[in-house]
């Protein structure tokens, strides 16, 4: 996990989960953005989105452990801006589901690519996967934090076909120094079956100060 790190600017399309139906225009500082609840897709450079809302505007976090400038974002701007420079995020297919301060749950769905030579979901896509989470979880405070460490345990096989899902929480903030904790789960496309845990992650961060909403994505190279 590196915050801000992206090495180009997300172009196109943003996938977010749309939970209304039709065609919905809104203003964000000044831009319009296309929603449609058809493909799922937001048209256009990356809006703040959390389950198929656009936020028009700034919000403010208050954050009392930081050393640094007052974060000026709300935690679903600080996470969509992220992911604008997420080519990693962008590559596995992630969708951003939840947000709050602290707390993200991101899913994705397994396909082949995804594989290693087993035929199991590969564990570098699995660890990439809960980091990514850790990132967006650590950072949505909007002040910036960079991993230190992290670990993780395959608990049991991910399949393609399935949804994974990834939700990290904070289970310690103190100072400058966080922990995380990330649960990988796998749900089959019956509903009616349980999810299974795939994997567990932990990680630790260290805030080294600045917004990350209002980093400019970096040009291709």
């Amino acid at each position: 996990m590196c915050a801000g790190d992206g090495s180009q600017s997300a172009g196109g399309s943003i996938p977010v989960g749309l939970s209304s139906g039709g065609f919905v225009d809104v203003v964000s500082s000044g831009v319009s953005w296309g929603v449609s609840s058809v493909d799922g897709v937001v048209s256009g450079p990356a809006p703040a989105f959390i389950q198929g809302t656009i936020v028009a505007g700034w919000g403010m976090v208050s954050d009392s452990s930081s050393s640094g400038p007052a974060a000026i974002g709300s935690p679903t701007e600080v996470v969509a801006a992220m992911f604008a420079r997420d080519p990693q995020a962008q590559h596995l297919d992630v969708r951003v589901e939840h947000v709050s301060a602290g707390t993200v749950t991101l899913h994705l769905m397994a396909a082949a690519r995804h594989t290693g030579d087993h035929g199991l979901i590969h564990g570098g896509v699995l660890f990439t996967f809960a980091d990514i989470a850790m990132a967006y979880a650590s950072n949505s405070y909007d002040i910036t934090a960079l991993a230190t460490g992290a670990q993780i345990s395959f608990v049991d096989s991910g399949h393609p076909g399935e949804l994974l899902v990834a939700t990290a929480t904070e289970h310690s903030l103190r100072g400058k120094v966080g922990i995380y904790d990330v649960t990988v789960h796998a749900r089959d496309q019956d509903s009616l079956v349980a999810p299974r845990l795939v994997a567990t992650f932990r990680g630790t961060t260290l805030r080294v100060g600045g917004s990350v909403a209002n980093l400019e994505p970096r040009p291709s190279r």
